[in-house]
């Protein structure tokens, strides 16, 4: 086994392409016959001088020798031998289905060893949903490679398995992973500047894309298209997303403190939580100038609903809205009044009971809807008697000590105590006015006193209360409810996804970077609204993060183990599902062993 670098074409320029392969020497009859085992591409990583090292520790591997008995073999030459032993092991394997015991055979027990352990759960479960989708087929049909359709698939899957992972950062997931088995490719040889490619390729089928989606979706989960929501309120973070492009030239209000390097990623939100459309804008929301343009850009008519962020929904903004004939959702951190439980609506999911309070202003146009869930009030009342029980037992112990011969009375070091009393009770502290009293000198304490000083941030006011603030004084409770639901889901699902959404990327060019890698979370985000849709009409309400979790612990892992004959038998195959991850699966109807079992005898 060797490497062989081979001329495959010459420009007239003079300008000459190599491709690396692996190749095998075969005797057949009289001759020799060399046979390509895998193209490596054109940019391959080692050095020649390292080449020899490479095959002989492939070699190595493929005979069982899976830990390396060579003299401190170098990680890279280890990690490329590991991955191009894989591939190899692949291609050579043979299938069976799961639960399928196969032969007896004999075999060395001391010699087993477990090997290439990558994760597999979240992949397994992601590209189901993106097959329910049908994503990958309306790749094909405008026109995409097959290498580049599989390769966006991988990136919004990585971007579910692991928030805010750029294209740079791909090959390394990948390596961790098994989403290569499973789509068939090798995600680890992408290099950034396919991936980049293949996110400008999306960004240029956006509309086609989200247009045949959302129609995927209405069929997926037979419901009827509701009013649309125009939310601009998913704002994100980005230094290469500031700075100004054709789409969006620069504006003096993008020199405020808030102006460069932030984006608003706007959304025409279905009220069930899929989108229908998105755009993303260079900018923050600022005025009315800016809101206006974000919206005819989104092609809101006059009379839409408008969603925007609680920091932008000022009065200005609000009057603005107001007065071009827009309706507005706001999910606003507003204090809950006195509310009596007897004009509340219930309503019932699978979290428990929620009680919904319409309060019409007094003020002005407006409605507030207050959701406030009993079940999480109770555990929060517990949670928060525990930490202001902690905090003032602490402060007693204090005030004890001070009347104790040899007690610390230390100015110094009883103000740092009780810091730390403080932060360990969380927001508890800061609602506690603590006062010292001091000697003569004062440098020693002589007293401690404490006063608990409730406001409106106290958590025992504000616990398990949301409110959503709006100009539908013409809604029900219930239809607040559902533009609620929507409106937060969206946001708990994108801060799941992308914590770094929009990263710059050095490496790249280009002034469609921010958009594009949006757009990958824009994908992925509807990947996980297909998932929890279907999990939901199961019973099972969970987050995408608590389910990102939960799947997280399943792995695919080679096992290699030598035969009584002397040959070694490696077994791929999927860790067995806990039960949790078995509900999972049970809801969504797939197969709890993602990519069955491979058998490779060498």
């Amino acid at each position: 086994m060797y490497i062989r670098r081979t001329l495959t074409r010459s420009l007239p320029t003079g300008e000459h392409y190599y491709s690396h392969r692996l190749v095998r020497s075969e005797r057949v009859g009289g001759r020799v016959r060399q046979v390509t085992l895998l193209n490596l591409g054109q940019h391959f990583v080692l050095s020649p001088d390292l080449w020899q090292t490479l095959c002989g520790r492939i070699e190595e591997i493929l005979a069982g020798r899976v830990v390396s008995t060579g003299p401190g073999c170098d990680q890279v030459v280890e990690r490329e031998a590991q991955r191009l032993a894989a591939l190899l092991l692949a291609r050579e394997a043979r299938s069976r289905p799961h639960g399928d015991d196969g032969a007896l055979a004999s075999v060395e027990v001391a010699s087993l060893d477990l090997v290439r352990a990558q994760s597999v759960g979240v992949e397994h479960v992601a590209l189901w949903a993106i097959g329910r989708l049908g994503l990958s087929d309306q790749l094909r049909r405008l026109g995409m490679p097959e290498r580049q359709v599989a390769a966006a698939a991988a990136m919004v899957v990585a971007r579910l398995a692991t928030p805010g992972t750029a294209p740079g950062a791909l090959a390394a997931w990948g390596e961790r992973s098994a989403i290569g088995e499973l789509l068939g490719i090798d995600v680890a040889a992408l290099t950034p500047w396919v991936l980049f490619r293949v996110e400008d390729n999306l960004l240029k089928y956006r509309s086609a894309l989200e247009s045949q989606l959302f129609t995927r979706v209405l069929e997926r989960v037979q419901e009827p298209a509701a009013e649309p929501i125009y939310d601009l309120s998913q704002t994100c973070r980005g230094e290469a997303l500031g700075r100004a492009t054709k789409d969006w030239p620069q504006h003096p209000t993008d020199l405020s403190p808030d102006g460069p390097g932030a984006t608003t990623l706007g959304l025409v939100l279905d009220q069930s939580g899929f989108i229908r459309r998105s755009l993303s804008f260079h900018r923050q929301v600022v005025d009315g100038s800016s809101l206006g343009t974000m919206l005819d850009r989104l092609g809101a008519p006059v009379g839409a609903l408008v969603a925007i962020d609680r920091s932008t929904a000022d009065a200005v903004n609000l009057a603005w809205l107001r007065a071009h004939g827009y309706r507005y959702l706001v999910v606003a951190g507003e204090r809950a009044p006195a509310l009596c439980r007897d004009c509340s609506t219930q309503v019932q999911t699978v979290h428990g009971t929620l009680e919904l309070y319409r309060v019409a202003s007094t003020d002005g146009p407006e409605v507030f809807l207050y959701s406030h869930a009993p079940d999480l009030q109770a555990k929060e009342d517990a949670l928060v008697a525990r930490r202001t029980l902690r905090l003032e037992a602490g402060l007693a112990r204090l005030a004890a000590g001070l009347a104790t011969p040899g007690g610390d009375r230390g100015l110094d070091l009883l103000n740092a105590r009780i810091l730390r009393l403080q932060e360990r009770s969380g927001a508890i502290g800061r609602h506690y006015r603590i006062t010292l009293t001091t000697d003569a000198s004062g440098a020693d304490a002589v007293g401690l006193s404490w006063e608990r000083q409730p406001s409106a941030a106290d958590p025992r006011v504000r616990a398990a209360v949301y409110c959503l603030r709006s100009s539908e004084n013409a809604w029900d409770a219930q239809q607040l409810f559902r533009a609620y639901r929507a409106l937060t889901g969206r946001e708990a699902v994108f801060s799941s996804l992308t914590p770094v959404l929009g990263a710059p990327w050095a490496e790249r060019r280009g002034e469609t970077c921010g958009a594009a890698d949006l757009f990958v979370s824009v994908l992925a985000y509807q990947v996980v609204q297909i998932i929890r849709h279907h999990l939901m009409l199961k019973g099972r309400d969970l987050s995408w993060q608590a389910l990102r979790e939960t799947l997280a612990g399943q792995c695919r892992v080679t096992a290699s183990i030598r035969h009584g004959d002397g040959r070694t038998l490696h077994i791929r195959k999927a860790t067995r599902a806990d039960p949790d991850q078995l509900a999972i699966y049970e809801a969504l109807g797939i197969d709890p062993a993602p990519g069955g079992v491979q058998e490779t005898l060498i």
